[in-house]
């Protein structure tokens, strides 16, 4: 039999479900780390998170989180733990943007949603967790990785605003206050080549590893190997620093991007997708 416990705060959903997600780190890099930020946070912004966990007799067998007004972030599980999942959401009248997670286990989800809820599924974005253990150094592109400092963070939140756009996010937000966190923390790097040609950062989103995230090079710039060399250096700093492995996400719509990283080293650990909802049209 199936339960469902709703945690009311962080440190009660990472005590429960922490060593049993911990046990596929890099698959469940982002709901790790979502938590965990969570954790961080006011009580305000917490009381419109949601935190759960699906259990057996035999302990933990499903865990979602979703911070407020963003996507469910699932993670690895029987289908059969959704249902409990979307019924308790639907009770809570919790806003859900959309979902995240295995594949299989985001469709069953996105089924049931749809099927009773007013909301319609967008087109999915279809993605690989790839994982790197070592990197296969390539030739580097000229110039030089370097931290972000605060004069790049104008351009840099400009960069990131890109980016989103690029995998369907449309925000509206200002990124700028992000990017100034994302620099001030030494996570965000810059290739340059006489001026800022691509950016990469990091977050140490697991105990034993770190994910790569907005890896960006402005449309003018590509082709030349900004990205690969920045990222490789990115990934080889954290793995020579305290990281067992880096993850990130690749899109499988670029598969120019998904060359780069199997080149660098990263290889593919699972499938995942994101389904985005939106509001169901008048007539069905």
């Amino acid at each position: 039999m199936l339960n469902l416990t709703r945690h009311h705060s962080p440190s009660e959903f990472l005590s429960r479900a922490g060593p049993w997600l911990a046990k596929f780190e890099a698959e469940h890099s982002v709901i790790l780390d979502v938590a965990s930020r969570l954790a961080d946070q006011p009580e305000s912004v917490v009381a419109d998170a949601y935190l759960a966990t699906v259990e057996t007799s035999g302990g933990v067998t499903g865990a979602a989180v979703m911070w407020p007004k963003r996507e469910l972030i699932l993670a690895k599980a029987p289908v059969e733990a959704v249902r409990p999942l979307a019924d308790d959401l639907a009770r809570s009248a919790l806003p859900v943007a959309g979902v995240i997670g295995p594949a299989d286990v985001s469709d069953r989800f996105a089924d049931d949603w749809e099927a009773n809820n007013a909301a319609r599924r967008r087109k999915a974005v279809t993605m690989d967790i790839l994982q790197c253990k070592r990197v296969a150094l390539p030739k580097p592109a000229p110039g030089h990785v370097r931290l972000a400092a605060g004069d790049d963070v104008g351009l840099l939140a400009e960069w990131r605003q890109c980016f989103q756009n690029a995998v369907g996010y449309f925000d509206g937000v200002d990124h700028t206050e992000a990017v100034r966190e994302h620099t001030a923390a030494s996570e965000l790097y810059i290739w340059d080549e006489r001026g800022p040609a691509s950016m990469a950062c990091f977050r140490r989103a697991t105990p034993h590893g770190a994910r790569v995230i907005m890896v960006f090079t402005p449309p003018t710039l590509r082709g030349r190997g900004y990205a690969t060399s920045c990222v490789a250096a990115v990934t080889t700093r954290l793995l020579e620093a305290d990281s067992d492995f880096v993850c990130l996400y690749a899109d499988r719509a670029n598969p120019t991007a998904g060359g780069m990283y199997r080149r660098i080293g990263y290889r593919p650990i699972a499938e995942c997708r994101l389904w985005r909802f939106g509001e169901r049209d008048a007539g069905g």
